[in-house]
């Protein structure tokens, strides 16, 4: 084998090594134990929307919890869809409304919702969570 096929498959191997990161899969990742701000996780009952959501979507994995704070409580709905374009879309279709954001990371929709928080303290919680993800 010559010198440049030698670099050219040294150089593939390490595109893809770097391309798939070494960590989790998005099959694996499940949502942190905590969070910044004394948030822990819990179990949280999904609302009628998140049940709609998910059998509209038929989502590949899916992770519904919440997380505590002493009396504060927040839902977390997170959908692995097909790819982050669909993921967009549903960002894109998201209709705003107090107490509930979502984002999309890579192929994931992620719902954060809680009725008595300001769009600021929930976007803090949704970027911790981010953080969290597989790239």
């Amino acid at each position: 084998m010559g010198l440049m096929t030698r670099l050219a498959l040294t150089a593939l191997l390490l595109f893809l090594a770097a391309c798939g990161g070494g960590g989790k899969s998005a099959a694996d990742w499940q949502l942190p134990a905590e969070l910044e701000g004394g948030w822990k996780l819990a179990v949280a009952p999904p609302s009628k929307e998140s049940f709609d959501l998910v059998a509209r979507l038929a989502p590949r994995n899916s992770r519904m919890s919440g997380y505590e704070n002493g009396e504060r409580r927040v839902s977390i709905l997170a959908l692995e869809l097909t790819n982050g374009s669909v993921a967009f879309e549903e960002v894109q279709k998201w209709r705003a409304q107090p107490g509930r954001i979502a984002f999309h990371h890579n192929a994931w929709l992620v719902a954060v919702e809680s009725a008595g928080m300001s769009a600021p303290d929930l976007s803090r919680l949704a970027t911790q969570i981010e953080k969290s993800m597989p790239r």
